[in-house]
């Protein structure tokens, strides 16, 4: 599952990807 490899990655730097979105947030809290 590529598509939840690519959540876990864009989650673990919300900081560095600069204006925190709800992107940021979903990704950080629904991570399996």
């Amino acid at each position: 599952m590529p598509n939840k490899k690519r959540i876990l990655i864009t989650s673990a730097l919300p900081y560095a990807n600069g204006p925190i979105h709800l992107g940021h947030l979903a990704g950080a809290y629904l991570t399996p």
